[in-house]
């Protein structure tokens, strides 16, 4: 064999990981070759979209998540085909579902690779060692982090300080943590195992200063951790509920300047809201079509901006990669542009449910990943990120291979 098929995980992880820190360092770099920056995630996804139909011609089977995969990509086509919109917006098609493919492609790399479990935790713990010692550059010296990774400094976080990692945003980052810190209690014997690894977790996360992952952490670990606990007693609920109380008030005490500041009538998510819910009333039940709204080929083709009068501040509002506030509200504009399909996504990040009777643990932490891929993609785009990528990977792990032991036994 060329390579060994269960070095393919780890290798793909990697790769999906970095590619938009590569990205960064090329456009502020080699800003001659910016054009070709964003095609770096995009090989990734090819080589992961080769990969799945190389499978099923050499092995001839198609497994439940296929079926996902290719009711999608049917609708979709059909949906452009109908709504008469160019040829070109196929490859929106494929980037629309991306979500799709890393849930197929992580289906054919983990199911029978039994060395995933070590695979994805030295993965995660390679990435948090590698954030710590950039988090400490980015604290001890920021004016070398931001110039090197060519971040736009935001004037927000606690004593200042807001993490972002070797991450192209803090609130990708603060999701990766998120996540990471769910997976590494479920691979636990114990809360007290890899306690090093959970703290440093837990503190970069409030240090990102990215409100909506740390007020998901704040509100559901404590109850993950109870409803796993042997025993559930009145004592231990109030317990918990009175400690997330305590920490929730202090974070949010601590952020509210900020989130009084944005949340005015005219904060612009609720404005993108307001256009994509226009358009998904207007062509219900089966959406706008694919590149019309909040998608990357939506911006060159504006039909939908221009019928509805949509201010260029949505569209180019700030810089970062090149999309303006648009890409934000990602949920939304997904509704808007495949309308009913959007249940679609969901039916398929909540199939790999497994039986809530004979395996409760690997359901609430499957269940727990998979609402937090929901909660991040109304508000960031989510499923197009390495979020989704991480997401995917975590899921089927936690599936097909059992954890260390009981985390609380």
């Amino acid at each position: 064999m060329i390579y060994n098929r269960t070095q393919l995980f780890p290798v793909v992880l990697y790769l999906s990981l970095f590619a938009p820190t590569i990205q960064l360092l090329i456009r502020t770099h080699a800003v001659s070759l910016s054009q070709f920056a964003s095609l770096v995630d995009k090989a990734v996804l090819l080589f992961m979209l080769l990969y799945i139909f190389i499978k099923i011609i050499v092995t001839k089977k198609i497994y439940k998540p296929h079926l996902y995969l290719m009711s999608f990509l049917s609708y979709a086509f059909l949906l452009l085909l109908a709504r008469n919109i160019p040829l070109s917006h196929i490859l929106q098609i494929i980037l629309d579902s991306r979500l799709f493919i890393y849930g197929v492609f992580f289906f054919l790399a983990i199911k029978n690779n039994t060395l995933a479990v070590k695979q994805l935790n030295t993965v995660i713990k390679v990435a948090v060692l590698l954030s710590v010692l950039i988090s400490i550059v980015q604290i001890m010296s920021p004016d070398l982090y931001y110039n090197f990774f060519g971040i736009v400094r935001q004037d927000r976080g606690i004593w200042g300080i807001n993490l972002s990692s070797f991450f192209y945003s803090r609130v990708a980052f603060a999701q990766f943590l998120v996540i990471s810190l769910l997976y590494l209690i479920y691979q636990s014997k114990s809360i007290k195992k890899d306690f090093f690894w959970k703290f440093i977790i837990l503190m970069m996360l409030v240090l990102t200063f990215s409100r909506k992952e740390i007020a998901f952490t704040f509100i559901v670990f404590p109850f993950v951790f109870l409803f796993l606990s042997n025993k559930v007693s009145a004592v231990k609920f109030v317990f918990l509920f009175i400690i997330t109380c305590i920490l929730s008030v202090v974070f949010f005490d601590l952020a509210w300047e900020y989130t009084e500041r944005e949340l005015t009538s005219d904060y612009i998510r609720f404005e993108i809201f307001h256009y994509a819910s226009l358009i998904f009333i207007d062509h219900f039940p089966f959406g706008s079509g694919p590149g019309t709204f909040g998608s990357i080929f939506s911006l060159e083709y504006s039909k939908l901006y221009t019928e509805y009068n949509v201010p260029d501040r949505i569209l180019y509002g700030y810089t970062d990669f090149g999309r303006g506030p648009i890409f934000d509200m990602f949920l939304s504009s997904l509704t808007a542009e495949y309308g009913l399909a959007i249940f679609l996504f969901i039916l398929y990040i909540f199939s790999f449910l497994p039986s809530k009777r004979s395996e409760p643990e690997k359901w609430i932490y499957i269940f727990s990943v998979s609402s937090f891929l929901i909660y991040c993609s109304i508000m960031t785009p989510a499923f197009n990120t390495f979020t989704a990528v991480i997401c995917m990977a975590v899921i089927k792990t936690i599936k097909f291979h059992k954890n260390s032991q009981d985390v609380f036994s």
